[in-house]
């Protein structure tokens, strides 16, 4: 969509159709098609029509699959829009490779990839088709049967250290070892986030939001990019001192 542009041509034709419209449902249509091909990205398109990006993407499609056409056709009746063969395998390598823990996550992704939107009980039904079931996740003591102890290192957030969960955890094998305080390079994924910010954030530039997402996205797509760097970052050769060396400080 990013090279989405239109000719003058076009342009005058879809402001003529514009104009002609009474409706103001196909005039934000055709108007959002216009922007888009002129220069807007989707968020502005979606922020000045006030509307979902996804139904501008919604739009953009049916323009490119329909033309003119596409943009004029309101239904209402008929069966609910529904996936297509191929986009149900799509969908099923999808969940092969990726877990979700409601149906609501599911039912997001389903509109935001093929834009199509689903009932709660519609999606239910086509993963009971695609052969997909719930299951309630196992609480990691479930999965370690033969475990005398499970010992699980977390930084200090007040939420590890709950009310409610300690008392959950009461009679399990589950021990939390927290980290020191002030000690973020002990946490590697803190390691992790001070690179990424270092590589996409520090002395850059990004126009348009668009242009930062993709930015962030192309820096966990591209992870061999830094493989020797963070080979080196993300190690556990911490650098350790004995007590004594600070007797007398």
């Amino acid at each position: 969509m990013d090279d989405f542009q239109l000719t003058n041509k076009h342009v005058a034709a879809l402001k003529k159709l514009h104009r002609s419209l009474r409706d103001r449902r196909l005039a934000d249509r055709v108007k959002s098609i216009v922007l888009l091909g002129t220069g807007w990205s989707v968020a502005d398109v979606a922020q000045a029509l006030l509307i979902d990006e996804s139904t501008v993407r919604l739009w953009y499609e049916k323009y490119q699959q329909d033309g003119k056409q596409g943009l004029l056709t309101l239904q209402y009746q008929g069966k609910a829009p529904s996936l297509t063969t191929r986009q149900q395998q799509e969908l099923a390598k999808h969940l092969d490779k990726n877990t979700y823990l409601t149906s609501i996550e599911i039912r997001h992704t389903i509109k935001k990839t093929y834009y199509v939107t689903y009932s709660p009980t519609g999606v239910k039904e086509l993963l009971h088709r695609l052969g997909f079931v719930y299951k309630k996740p196992k609480h990691v003591a479930e999965r370690h049967p033969k475990a005398k102890s499970i010992h699980v290192i977390l930084d200090n957030a007040s939420y590890y250290k709950a009310k409610w969960l300690r008392e959950m955890l009461k009679g399990t094998k589950i021990v939390f070892h927290f980290l020191p305080s002030y000690s973020p390079n002990l946490n590697l994924i803190e390691r992790l986030w001070k690179f990424f910010k270092k590589e996409i954030l520090y002395n850059q530039y990004y126009e348009k939001f668009e242009d930062f997402v993709e930015s962030c996205k192309g820096f966990f797509r591209c992870r061999t990019k830094y493989r020797e760097k963070l080979r080196s970052l993300l190690t556990e050769n911490f650098h350790m001192y004995k007590a004594k060396a600070f007797a007398g400080n």
